[in-house]
């Protein structure tokens, strides 16, 4: 697939030699345009191509990994895609437990896919540290990955791509109800410091 990320922090970095492995092609976009990313893209590949936040409408599906507080200017210029969209933000602004922005009950996806009304929004990989994504396959296994959107074929998409990284995808159901259940600060399935085993996750929803 060509996917986008928007995003070139660690995370950012993460996605794409993850993706770039796997045989997809990348765009790969931040605030401070491509001139900035040219060292990093050398370091990536040629799989790899930096570009301005715009020209990520010809990705097939965006991932977005950039800073809550940053959400509104980021966005913007995708503010009519109608593709695929990865939500791996988090209203998170620090290290700790209780750093995190308080959404009144609101679930974080439900505010990033107002900013984004045309595009095919699914959260995911967010609950997770995200370095672990490097390491789905060690033991033990089988570790979960969790997915939620109103879209069941954009999350089959996402499915394929968890698969492929060596995760099972647990599909949680819309992204309002699913999408808290893994949501940062409130969500059962989120915090717990790395990778739940599907085990782990069943028994955590059995609770639910």
């Amino acid at each position: 697939m060509l996917i986008g990320v928007l995003g070139a922090g660690k995370v950012g970095q993460l996605f794409c030699e993850l993706l770039v492995e796997r045989g997809h092609t990348v765009l790969l976009a931040n605030s401070r345009g491509p001139a900035s990313l040219q060292p990093l893209i050398e370091q990536l590949g040629p799989q790899v191509t930096a570009v301005v936040p715009t020209e990520l409408q010809r990705a097939e599906m965006i991932v977005l990994v950039v800073r809550w507080q940053h959400i509104p200017a980021a966005l913007e210029p995708l503010a009519d895609y109608q593709g695929i969209v990865v939500d791996v933000i988090n209203n998170r602004f620090g290290p700790k437990p209780s750093d995190f922005y308080d959404l009144a009950g609101r679930g974080s996806s439900e505010i990033v896919a107002e900013l984004l009304p045309q595009a095919r929004l699914v959260k995911a990989f967010n609950h997770q540290p995200f370095a672990d994504l490097a390491h789905l396959q060690a033991a033990p296994t089988p570790k979960a990955l969790f997915v939620a959107g109103d879209d069941q074929a954009a999350k089959q998409v996402v499915i394929k791509l968890i698969e492929s990284l060596g995760a099972t995808a647990m599909d949680l159901g819309n992204l309002r109800e699913g999408g808290r259940l893994f949501s940062t600060g409130t969500g059962p399935l989120a915090g717990h410091g790395r990778v739940l085993s599907v085990a782990e996750a069943e028994a955590i929803l059995a609770q639910q």
